[in-house]
């Protein structure tokens, strides 16, 4: 149970800090409780969601777009599960922004309980905690599904990073889809079954993401309050000569490696090597899907 130095917010429909988002819902609930922050509940959000048993691939892609994301003003909302979720709050709060949890329990029963801590930073960093439930009730199967329609229908897309064939994170994103809202998805390798689902979803029109600016592209009118600076160099420091010839191939932007195979016109193997001697050095950042950038 967390502590109950945090005053809970009771939400009706027709109060006016009531997500009103969820009104696309046939079954909008009448009340919501909320932990924290309630003004940010009709914030501009996208929700990042994947799998519970996430590799180390896919911690360090959520945790880069979350952070990006909440540095250029969104706010993240995810479901406080382990894996993705997790990932998805902490990355929010490494940007020092803004992110909201959805939970499938009540406020006495928090799941996971290993993310008890993670809860209450939320919510001391300005961030909310949102549930349907009543207080005590207790995590169930059924719950989770529920709370997913709720994290679909806040936010203005969703974003899947990772999530294998068969993934709760699915569910999620075919209700994104369902009410209206853009979906995107991380590439993953297609050997990798614990990226199968994230590229599943491309045939449902999802749309490739490789930084978080193919996102916030997609959403022309609105202004970003916090738009990050773009990422040029601020100083002099060039890479060794051996690397130069494909190090300049980045700067137009990121490409993937296949990419730099044909244009260069070497062998994968040399490029691959160049790019790992450069990003040690500093010089490049490896994007998800095999793109690479200059920093």
């Amino acid at each position: 149970m967390i502590d109950m130095k945090y005053d809970i917010h009771i939400l009706r429909k027709e109060d006016k800090l009531f997500p009103t988002r969820l009104n696309i819902l046939e079954d909008c609930p009448d009340i919501l409780y909320v932990l924290g922050n309630a003004g940010i509940l009709n914030d501009f959000a996208i929700a990042i969601v994947g799998s519970r048993s996430c590799d180390e691939y896919g911690k360090s892609v959520t945790e880069d777009f979350s952070r990006e994301l909440a540095q250029s003003g969104v706010c993240v909302i995810s479901g406080l599960a382990e894996g993705i979720d997790t990932y998805a709050h902490k990355g929010a709060l490494a940007g020092n922004g803004k992110t909201i949890a959805v939970l499938g329990s009540g406020f006495a029963h928090i799941f996971p309980a290993s993310n008890k801590q993670l809860l209450e930073e939320i919510i001391e960093s300005g961030g909310a905690i949102v549930s349907e439930y009543l207080p005590d009730q207790v995590p169930m199967s059924m719950c989770f599904p529920r709370r997913n329609r709720i994290v679909a229908a806040m936010t203005e897309g969703t974003l899947v990073t990772q999530a294998r064939e068969k993934s709760g994170a699915l569910i999620t994103a075919k209700l994104a889809r369902h009410y209206g809202k853009k979906l995107f998805a991380v590439p993953g390798d297609l050997n990798n079954r614990k990226r199968a689902g994230s590229n599943s979803l491309f045939k449902m029109g999802a749309k490739m993401v490789v930084e978080e600016k193919d996102i916030l592209n997609e959403f022309p009118d609105y202004h970003f309050s916090a738009v990050k600076k773009s990422k040029k160099k601020t100083s002099n420091r060039l890479p060794p000569e051996k690397y130069a010839n494909t190090y300049l191939l980045l700067q137009n932007g990121p490409i993937h490696m296949s990419e730099l195979c044909r244009i260069s016109k070497q062998g994968a193997g040399q490029v691959m090597s160049d790019l790992t001697m450069l990003e040690m050095q500093g010089f490049v950042k490896q994007l998800a899907g095999g793109f690479y950038t200059m920093i």
